[in-house]
């Protein structure tokens, strides 16, 4: 009970920490399978996109690949991966996505992408990206779960369409949604991208994130009057050409988003991106938004320097850190920073004192401190001591053999000269 009083007794300044962004050093953390079993995501992954539920990192992903061998259309898929630490990731076995693309008479016949899960407390529900390669087709869809792996596609679906009018600021297409529910009120907010023709901007393109609510999570209607609802920054700025691939999340009392921001000077005569950025903004309301007057909170140069990102950036606070996963040409990154509350930064502190690499782990696993182990205690769930691994020589860096410990949810408890706690997965 020592380390609970510790803690209460620790309090610490509330600031706008969610902007102070430290990439990880291992990036990425996950890549793309180029093995015989990963075809349909060869050609590259990325647009993560997680909950975290029961101490777990979810991570809903798009991938490009091929159907088979000597298939010559490259078609957008979604697929899954689970971690603990949010650094070392399980793609689901057998890797296969789950979200295929539709028939070949279907609006997604060709393209699924930029997945969105939402858990509702019924079931899950994945809104996408979706095209039959047709601008005309492009839209967003949902399908439903109740295991967030086995989906179904919604009967009516494209549940949100481009607007008719091709002038619209969202006329050309719609992609990239964001979806909260709001249990006492029960209602869904969705935040998307609007792809509209825009002079002077890149490609003579212009795009803005907007709004859309629904009671069922089904029918959806736009914010026709606020949108768009976050728009490109004045001129010289580095969002003034688009603002995109907005992440929503209800913390603290506020609306939080981030989103990523290209500048016109950044466009290459090639039509490419010199340099990434990701913005960070607040609502009371979720429509009228207030950017951070020290944007971007993360770019491409700071270190360690990332190549084509960061882009489409999701986020999720554990209740001790915020994490953020985004794509780049490579794969998967990964960032952290530190939460507002008065004791969860040194919770967060206190629990990571020592570091479990890889977790999940199949066959060994290392736990790195920063004092010298001399043993750790493994308990399963229930609370049994399953065993005890001792150090021969003490210091901070110990490897388990976890070969003959059966595939579930541990507890180790590393003997160093302090009370920590951590949890190791088995995977199979």
């Amino acid at each position: 009970m020592f380390f609970l009083t510790f803690l209460c007794m620790i309090t610490l300044p509330a600031a706008k920490a969610q902007t102070e962004w430290s990439k990880y050093e291992g990036n990425p953390v996950m890549v793309k399978d180029t093995t015989l079993h990963g075809l349909w995501e060869w050609a590259g992954i990325g647009q993560p996109s997680c909950l975290f539920e029961h101490d777990t990192f979810k991570m809903w992903y798009a991938a490009a690949g091929v159907a088979f061998l000597g298939d010559t259309i490259l078609r957008g898929r979604i697929g899954y991966a689970f971690s603990i630490s949010g650094s070392t990731w399980v793609k689901q076995e057998p890797l296969e996505p789950v979200l295929d693309v539709g028939d070949s008479t279907a609006w997604d016949s060709r393209w699924c992408d930029t997945p969105a899960p939402l858990y509702d407390g019924i079931e899950y529900k994945l809104y996408y990206y979706g095209d039959s390669q047709s601008v005309v087709f492009s839209a967003i869809g949902v399908a439903t779960s109740p295991d967030g792996i086995s989906f179904t596609r919604y009967g009516n679906n494209p549940i949100l369409k481009r607007s008719p009018e091709i002038m619209d600021w969202d006329g050309f297409w719609v992609e990239s949604p964001a979806v909260l529910y709001d249990s006492t009120y029960g209602m869904y907010s969705m935040w998307y991208t609007g792809v509209g023709y825009g002079p002077g901007h890149p490609g003579d393109t212009w795009i803005r994130i907007g709004y859309a609510f629904s009671y069922d999570g089904l029918t959806w209607v736009k914010d026709t009057i606020n949108n768009p609802v976050l728009e490109t920054g004045a001129p010289g700025s580095w969002d003034d050409g688009w603002v995109a691939v907005p992440a929503v999340r209800w913390e603290d009392g506020q609306y939080e988003m981030w989103y990523c921001g290209a500048s016109i000077a950044d466009w290459l005569p090639d039509s490419s991106l010199d340099t990434g950025r990701v913005g960070y903004a607040t609502s009371p309301d979720g429509i009228t938004w207030e950017k951070y007057p020290g944007n971007p909170v993360i770019t491409t140069f700071d270190p360690p320097v990332d190549s084509g990102g960061p882009w489409a950036p999701d986020v999720v606070c554990d209740g001790y850190s915020y994490h953020m996963w985004y794509e780049a040409i490579n794969g998967m990154h990964y960032a952290t920073a530190p939460s507002n509350g008065s004791t969860t930064q040194v919770l967060f502190d206190y629990i990571n004192a020592f570091h479990i690499q890889p977790n999940p782990c199949r066959n060994t696993c290392t736990i790195t401190a920063t004092q010298p182990l001399h043993s750790v205690f493994l308990y399963d769930i229930t609370g049994r001591l399953i065993t005890i691994m001792h150090n021969d020589t003490p210091t901070c860096q110990m490897h388990l053999d976890m070969k003959e410990i059966p595939s579930g949810i541990y507890f180790c408890v590393p003997v160093s000269g302090s009370e920590i706690v951590g949890k190791i997965v088995v995977h199979p």
